[in-house]
């Protein structure tokens, strides 16, 4: 059940229904009928994998109490340990034992023994381990109270609008909206409905649309090369962005349908002018956490290091945020990729910011878009052809962009449209930011009217044909 299919339409109305009824006086049954609706939802993928979260919720649960409970130091580093490794092993296990299975073989010249288990990867299992962990080290840290109520912790966990890719919540921001009563009101509809809306156009109209383009370059680039390599990167930074920032705008809208405000996940990452700037504009929660329970740790233990302490702490940062998204080398270089840029970045310093703006937004997005290769290749192999290809030229770009509407079954009036939606993404976002967006759309109703009309007709007829995909970061 995706969030761009009708069975979840179907599945979030009833639960709407079910959770604002006055089944009780005081609301009691909301978090009894959002619980169930989680593991419905999350059953949906694979019932099996109910154990895992199920484990998972109680196990965190009751640690976090009993570090919350503990008197001695001592005990509270001995529990904290236990966290990390229960949690950290489950992630491994299901994640990355056949990674690092395969490497060692390879390490060792027995790359030819079929060593690796057959492991299905659990759906969502990076996010809602990250989300408990966190929970647990705010506990640990004392920036965090322990939920003993068990229905509301378990709901935490499993909440099914960032169940599968996030955002990644912080207990001190969902946990007291879910443990408190919530009232009906208008307000949340209707900017729930906006933000569904709005994260259905980004992902089938603009996403669905642009994933066969950068796929027919990726997946064959000795037919293309320099121009349309470059095209071919350009359209996956728009089918990602559009994606992701899709899947988080229709999980906010989901919860506030729900009374609940989750956690906004990118702010115009790609109006960036530096790298530290763009990693606080993409993926925001899982920036967040990687600064706070990693990079901070590890800049405060290299401290006499000086620059260079934290130098390496941002590399390793970025190189386990690349592990994190994958159990693949391209990850893992990935990840290296963007931490020695942001090292050197984090050298240059001051100096940077005296550079003209778009001499540093090219820098920022040059490098952004260089690490895509990477991201989008599907092997080492392939992104380093891919490179290859990018760097040649003398292909006849009109032609090549025949071969891309001919592989994608696109006509030049499809493909014109496609392009038109990908800008009006980047117009909409650039919009949307400002502060007076919304008193402005409330004042012109006719004009905001129009807009939710354009954007339902857009969904019609150019996003409901085209074939729907799983979001991105599921795999992840």
């Amino acid at each position: 059940m995706i969030f761009n299919s009708p069975q979840f339409l179907v599945f979030l109305a009833v639960v709407f229904a079910l959770y604002w009824a006055p089944l009780t006086g005081d609301g009691r049954h909301r978090i009894p009928v959002l619980l169930l609706a989680s593991y419905v939802f999350y059953g949906w993928w694979d019932v099996r994998f109910l154990a895992l979260i199920l484990f998972s919720s109680l196990f965190n649960q009751r640690m976090a109490i009993a570090i919350a409970d503990a008197h001695a130091e001592r005990t509270k580093d001995r529990l904290i340990l236990a966290v990390l490794v229960v949690d950290l092993g489950l992630l491994f296990f299901f994640k990355y034992f056949n990674f690092f299975l395969d490497s060692l073989q390879v390490a060792l010249g027995m790359d030819g023994v079929p060593w690796t288990l057959a492991i299905a990867l659990p759906v969502g299992i990076s996010f809602f381990t990250f989300q408990t962990l966190g929970y647990c080290l705010d506990v640990y840290n004392e920036d965090q109270e322990p939920m003993r109520d068990l229905p509301v912790f378990f709901t935490f966990v499993s909440f099914f609008p960032l169940l599968l890719a996030g955002p990644i919540e912080r207990g001190n921001d969902l946990l007291p909206q879910l443990a408190s009563p919530r009232t009906y009101r208008r307000e949340q509809l209707v900017e729930g409905l906006r933000l569904l809306l709005i994260g259905a156009f980004k992902k089938m109209v603009i996403a669905d649309r642009f994933a066969p383009l950068a796929d027919t370059v990726f997946d064959q680039p000795s037919l293309f090369g320099g121009l349309i390599g470059g095209l071919g990167v350009i359209f996956f930074a728009v089918e990602i962005y559009a994606d992701f920032s899709a899947y988080s705008d229709i999980a906010r809208g989901a919860g506030k349908l729900l009374g609940i405000d989750l956690t906004r996940n990118f702010d115009r990452p790609y109006f960036s002018f530096s790298l530290a700037e763009f990693w606080t504009r993409w993926h925001i929660t899982l920036n967040t956490w990687f600064r706070d329970y990693l990079y901070t740790p590890l800049a405060y233990g290299m401290r006499n290091r000086g620059l260079l302490g934290v130098m390496v702490a941002i590399t390793i940062t970025f190189l386990l945020s690349g592990l994190w998204h994958g159990p693949t080398w391209n990850f893992v270089l990935w990840g290296l990729w963007l931490g020695l840029f942001m090292a050197v970045e984090l050298a240059v310093g001051v100096r940077m910011t005296r550079w003209p703006k778009p001499l540093r937004w090219l820098l920022t997005m040059g490098v952004i878009l260089t690490s895509m290769i990477l991201f989008k290749a599907k092997t080492l192999g392939k992104a380093w052809e891919f490179a290859g290809n990018i760097l040649t030229f003398g292909h006849d770009p009109v032609f090549l962009i025949r071969r891309i509407l001919s592989y994608t079954e696109q006509t030049p009036f499809s493909f014109a449209m496609t392009l038109l939606f990908g800008v009006m993404l980047f117009v909409i976002d650039h919009r949307s930011a400002r502060p007076d967006f919304i008193p402005r759309m409330e004042r012109r109703p006719m004009l905001r009217y129009a807009g939710y009309a354009g954007l339902l007709l857009a969904l019609l007829f150019f996003g409901v044909f085209v074939d729907q995909k799983a979001f991105i970061y599921f795999q992840f």
